[in-house]
């Protein structure tokens, strides 16, 4: 997604230097399958001189006549004009891989994020080594000979930015003793990307063990990409994966969500007001409204949804939850913190932090 809005940008002579990418929501991954393509429609919005907001849905197309299937959500994000992009901060990769504590080969890697039904393609497999110190994570990254010839054609090479993420978080993994704790974490959600230099060929990516932490499902890290020269280039902020459950959820053969659409949420979303007086100031009509909108997307009677146990016990999937609270945002045309509602410890205090926003 990082390189697919750049080029976008850039193709509306925006220039990459001059822009952040930022608090982008991942509702599903752009898998496509073997029998079909992907349509995808990226709207940008500009409200005066302020940030862009992006919106990207897309819609599976079978080969051979069939029908179209359900638009699908893809990710939402905001793109900021900035000042140009500048670091100063510079690394020796050779003096880093010879003080490590240990090293991984990066096919290693994906040999193990295969046991989760995760598969890379030669194109999206990148070489090079892991290397693990008590400080932190470093990964000297490269294209293989599948992605290299097309290279130029890629501002932010996904197999590089891929290759970084997926080692890291497969080092963590392999850092806990408990195998039933080793489950595969996908991308959820990421607070900026911003770039000075364009990341095509090679890179060696960083992992402070500072920037590391984990709050239940969620877990955080800040990625730094420096080039060849050892230069800071790029920093991909406060990446936040969730733990996978149920591995099939990767397969683009795989059931459809359905969510509530934005114009449904609007009409609630009057009704509510409507309830609760203009400036709807009663905390209690929009906890029930919201209780109500899970009602309706678990298609169950309002009386079943238990305000007392977390999201996913309820059913709800990260997805699902991720649109819902963006749907809400457009209704009411205020921004919420949807990986902090995600990580509320109950439902109740899930529905607090929503039904406090005005």
């Amino acid at each position: 997604y990082i390189d697919l809005l750049f080029q976008a940008f850039r193709g509306w002579g925006e220039d990459y230097r001059c822009l952040e990418l930022r608090n982008l929501s991942i509702y599903r991954p752009l898998t496509v399958a073997e029998d079909g393509d992907v349509l995808l429609d990226i709207r940008c919005e500009q409200e005066q001189r302020g940030p862009w907001r992006i919106t990207v849905e897309g819609q599976m197309q079978p080969r051979g006549g069939k029908a179209l299937a359900a638009i699908r959500p893809y990710v939402t994000a905001e793109m900021h004009r900035v000042a140009p992009v500048s670091f100063d901060e510079t690394v020796d990769p050779a003096s880093i891989a010879a003080a490590a504590d240990r090293s991984h080969a990066l096919d290693d890697l994906y040999a193990g994020h295969r046991q989760w039904q995760l598969v890379h393609d030669a194109f999206m497999r990148a070489r090079g080594r892991l290397y693990v110190a008590d400080y932190g994570i470093h990964i000297a990254c490269e294209l293989s000979d599948a992605a290299r010839t097309s290279a130029g054609r890629f501002m932010f090479h996904p197999a590089l930015i891929d290759g970084s993420a997926a080692s890291s978080g497969a080092a963590l993994l392999l850092a806990q003793r408990n195998p039933q704790q080793q489950r595969l974490a996908l991308p959820l959600f990421y607070e900026s990307f911003r770039a000075s230099e364009l990341l095509q060929r090679s890179c060696f990516a960083r992992v402070r063990a500072a920037s590391i932490r984990q709050r239940r499902e969620l877990s955080y890290c800040t990625l730094e990409f420096f080039n060849a020269a050892g230069r800071k280039v790029a920093e991909l902020k406060d990446l936040a994966s969730k733990t996978v459950g149920d591995p099939s959820l990767l397969d683009p053969g795989s059931a459809s969500d359905e969510f509530p659409r934005p114009a449904g949420i609007r009409q609630a979303a009057d009704q509510a007001r409507r309830v609760s007086g203009p400036a709807a100031a009663a905390e209690s009509d929009l906890k029930r409204f919201l209780q109500q909108l899970i009602a309706d997307l678990l298609q169950q009677p309002v009386e079943r949804i238990d305000p007392a146990i977390r999201y996913y016990e309820l059913g709800i999937k990260s997805a699902q939850m991720l649109e819902l609270v963006e749907n809400l945002r457009t209704a009411y045309g205020q921004r919420i913190d949807a990986v902090s509602w995600m990580t509320a410890e109950t439902k109740v205090a899930a529905r607090e932090k929503l039904a406090t926003f005005r």
